[in-house]
This record gives structure tokens, C-alpha cells and sequence, in this order.
């Protein structure tokens, strides 16, 4: 069974936009409804989770765009009392503060990439 992160019921008169918007038919019931002789048909969907997961990344990359992921990473690097400044992606020595595991885990969960982090201020200390 696949992995859906909404099931919803709908009407014969409405499954095709959500169709069009990448949902999935799981199963149909038809049924007959007992004045005036009417069948109807209602659809069982789901929203697949590699849909749902497509359009968060189409926003984030629609953030990057517009500089937010900069933005992220100085608020995290300023919470955490570094300098944003400070870091790259090249280096001697990747670091394992708390800035940088950040930074990277982003990478890795949104690019689908791993990278090391260097904070050029703590390579200079050693």
C-alpha cells in the first residue's frame, strides 16, 4: 500500500481537480439512494506523500529564491551565537557545531546532497 498523507472522500462532480492536482483513487463506492432512483458514485483519494513532498520543495526552492535560506541560516547562526560570515562549504576540518550540522542537515534533507560545513573562525583556532 502506498503512503498517503490525506484521505479524502469526494463526489464524482469534484475527483477530477483533485485528480489533476496529483491525488490517487483508492478505491470507489457506488451506491443508490433510495428516493428518485439516483446511483452515485463516491471516490476514496489519497494525496500520495511523494506529491506532498514535491510541493513543499516547490516552495522552498520558491524561498530560496527570494534569499530566504540566507535568511535561515544567519537567524540559526545568530541564535546559536556564531556568525554566519564565518561559514563555507570548503575547508580543513568540517565542524560540528551546532550552526554547522544544521546547514548541513538542510542540505541533505532538501537538495538531497550531502556537504560538509566549515567555520573558517574555528579552523583558524587549532
Amino acid at each position: 500500500m502506498k503512503d498517503y498523507v490525506r484521505i479524502e472522500n469526494v463526489s464524482s462532480k469534484s475527483v477530477d481537480s483533485y485528480l489533476q492536482k496529483g491525488w490517487e483513487v483508492i478505491e470507489t463506492l457506488k451506491y443508490s439512494e433510495e428516493y428518485g432512483n439516483h446511483n452515485r458514485v463516491e471516490y476514496h483519494i489519497g494525496l500520495p506523500a511523494r506529491v506532498w513532498a514535491n510541493d513543499l520543495l516547490a516552495v522552498i526552492k520558491q524561498y530560496e529564491e527570494k534569499g530566504f535560506k540566507e535568511k535561515l541560516f544567519e537567524i540559526i547562526a545568530e541564535e546559536n551565537g556564531d556568525d554566519i560570515a564565518n561559514y563555507s562549504d570548503s575547508g580543513f576540518m568540517a565542524s560540528k557545531d551546532a550552526t554547522a550540522l544544521y546547514i548541513g542537515r538542510y542540505e541533505t534533507v532538501v537538495k538531497n546532497k550531502e556537504v560538509s560545513i566549515y567555520n573558517e573562525k574555528q579552523n583558524y583556532s587549532l
